[in-house]
């Protein structure tokens, strides 16, 4: 897939498998969040066949679509691209009327992502469509960070696995076709990980396999939750996340969840983004906080490791491509996702360590490591799902953590997202000086 460097100074692809998760009001409203910021936004609803977000900004007729690109009365998809009202903010429109609009063909595939990477605006936030057909996956992996929205349903979480999965091994096979090393992929079950196949291309083609650990480790997709009801229910993010670690090689880190909520319900028939009303509603901070995160997130790195990687290069198209799934059974995970839900075990410890978010940093205790998070102690400066660095006194290095929970006042449990090998030499400091382990 062609990810030549763009007009947009950065790019975000919101997906999810599954329809009905809420993918395009998360889309819409994220929009609105950026576009708050002052950064020039533009939204652009790929979800060929079913596009609706110019409903959900009371735009009654689409006006011109990303279909008339294709029919040759645009030149440009800018052409497309209408106020909806929110400064900073466009809409390029999708066609839900057109008979064959979700059936692009290859060249107008690529066509349509050099037109989205062309955009000229500071972010481009694309809505792809339910399912995990070539052209769907083809958008998501045309952004520089690619969102996956899903709700605590295990049918969400099942859709959320094969769709992903399909977006990485989309990748991969192209990196491992380009240097030879297809049938890898061929001979693998369905089941096996991904780790495993690149190990066994290592054994004969160690710069392969490096690129595909690049592409991996730069892959870029997020978690964001939606129509969460309890709090606990957030642990189906985290033990989604460990399951594409272990199986996909990648980080899957969780964004943010927002709550089930009747104010986004009725958003939607009120045809207005939750986000043009009160920001005093958890779910409006949890979005306004993920939306300032990805504004902070910078693309450069992705880019050049995946130029590097020659994925700068449109790929050949496959028979039928234009229209054929990509073959994956999307109605089970690999393994049972309560494996992956069951933490390590904990270890009590008594040490310092100190907490940045952002360009602030403070002093917390740690009360007990694992090989998964920690738990800190004088830590009411931090919340809920938010992103932030700990350096352990001692010890080299640091991590980078998501909040997991906060009681606002004292105590903090964080789970390790980018860690590398400290989290080994934690706990083996931890288990040298401490007694038995407290179950997870």
């Amino acid at each position: 897939m062609s990810t030549a460097r763009s007009a947009a100074a950065r790019i975000l692809s919101v997906g999810g498998g599954k329809g009905g998760v809420g993918k395009s009001v998360i889309a819409a409203n994220l929009a609105v969040y950026v576009a708050r910021s002052g950064a020039r936004t533009i939204l652009v609803d790929a979800d060929l066949g079913a596009a609706n977000l110019h409903t959900l900004f009371d735009l009654r007729r689409a006006g011109r679509t990303l279909n008339e690109l294709f029919t040759h009365e645009i030149e440009s998809l800018e052409e497309a691209a209408v106020e909806v009202g929110v400064p900073n903010l466009r809409l390029i429109a999708g066609s839900s009327a057109t008979a064959g609009a979700a059936n692009l063909n290859h060249a107008q595939k690529l066509k349509l992502v050099r037109q989205i990477q062309a955009l000229d605006a500071d972010v481009v936030i694309i809505d792809v469509g339910a399912g995990i057909s070539f052209n769907v996956i083809d958008l998501f992996n045309a952004a520089d960070f690619r969102l996956l929205v899903i709700t605590p349903q295990l049918t969400s979480v099942q859709n959320a696995y094969g769709f992903l999965k399909a977006a990485v091994f989309r990748v991969a096979r192209q990196i491992a076709s380009r240097a030879g090393w297809d049938s890898a992929f061929q001979s693998a079950s369905e089941t096996q990980k991904l780790p495993e196949i690149i190990d066994s291309i290592r054994a004969k083609d160690r710069e392969a396999a490096d690129a595909l650990d690049q592409m991996l480790a730069t892959f870029g997709a997020q978690v964001i939750g939606n129509q969460v009801f309890d709090v606990n229910q957030r642990n189906t993010f985290y033990a989604l996340s460990r399951m594409v670690h272990d199986f996909l090689g990648t980080p899957l880190p969780l964004l943010g969840a927002l709550r089930a909520s009747r104010v986004i319900h009725d958003s939607v028939n009120q045809r207005r983004p939750f986000a043009l009303g009160s920001l005093a509603e958890e779910n409006g901070r949890i979005l306004s906080d993920i939306a300032a995160g990805l504004l902070r997130e910078d693309p450069g790195p992705l880019r050049s490791v995946r130029h590097r990687l020659d994925d700068v290069r449109p790929s050949a198209a496959e028979p039928g491509e234009e229209q054929a799934p990509i073959a994956d059974d999307a109605s089970a995970l690999p393994s049972p996702l309560k494996e992956y839900s069951r933490l390590p075990p904990r270890y009590p410890v008594a040490w310092r360590a100190q907490v940045e978010v952002g360009s602030s940093r403070f002093p917390v205790r740690v009360e007990d490591v694992s090989l998964a998070g920690a738990r800190l102690s004088s830590a009411g400066s931090l919340a809920a799902d938010r992103r932030c660095e700990i350096l352990f006194d001692g010890f080299a290095g640091r991590v980078s953590a998501l909040v997991r929970y906060a009681d606002g006042k004292d105590i903090a449990g964080v789970e390790f997202v980018e860690a590398g090998d400290l989290p080994a030499k934690l706990v083996a400091a931890a288990r040298s000086g401490a007694g038995e382990p407290t179950e997870a």
